[in-house]
């Protein structure tokens, strides 16, 4: 997990610098266009991780809940 985060994470950076990048007068259309995909790309994939994360979360939960109505039937 902490593989995933740290991965996260450089992908966020990444963003942050793209977005640095693109607010540049010096970058030609091209170099813009390229950023912005790249960017585009890496949102992609940080929302993946997000949604599996969401997904694990919500597994836990559940769990956790059916445990505690077990619980309370004993």
């Amino acid at each position: 997990m902490i593989g995933i985060a740290t991965s996260f994470e450089s992908k966020l950076n990444n963003i942050k610098k793209i977005l640095e990048d693109l607010e540049s007068p010096k970058l030609t259309l091209e170099e813009r266009l390229s950023k912005f995909e790249e960017g585009i790309e890496l949102i992609k994939e940080c929302q993946k991780v997000l949604q599996e994360a969401d997904m694990k979360v919500q597994k836990i939960v559940e769990a956790n809940s059916k445990l505690k109505l077990e619980e309370t039937r004993i």
